[in-house]
């Protein structure tokens, strides 16, 4: 979808953009954009934040180790340990008592 649309840039440098601009990027006030320059090009993008994107290249593994060896190091597990076996889900209707056994 192309539009065009023109506008005149306020004494603080701030541009107001149309409803419909808005509606379609899905923004409202407080929503986070990027905005890239390319030559005499500017592109505005709604900016689509997820706690996994904001860790993205912050902290780089030490130089052989592999992300495996990262993640035993963090949670305090050694290679040697079993995982633990898999726990069977009981599903309870309401009212319903457990199971003498699980």
């Amino acid at each position: 979808m192309t539009s065009i649309t023109r506008r005149i840039v306020g004494e603080d440098g701030q541009i107001s953009l149309p409803d419909d601009v808005l509606q379609t990027l899905q923004l409202s006030q407080g929503s986070p954009v990027e905005i890239v320059v390319e030559d005499d090009r500017v592109t505005l993008r709604r900016l689509v934040t997820s706690s996994h994107r904001a860790w993205l290249g912050i902290a780089p593994l030490p130089d052989g180790q592999t992300v495996e060896a990262f993640m035993r190091e963090v949670r305090g597990k050694e290679e040697t340990e079993e995982p633990t076996p898999a726990q069977d889900i009981v599903w309870l209707k309401p009212g319903q008592a457990l199971p003498e056994q699980l």
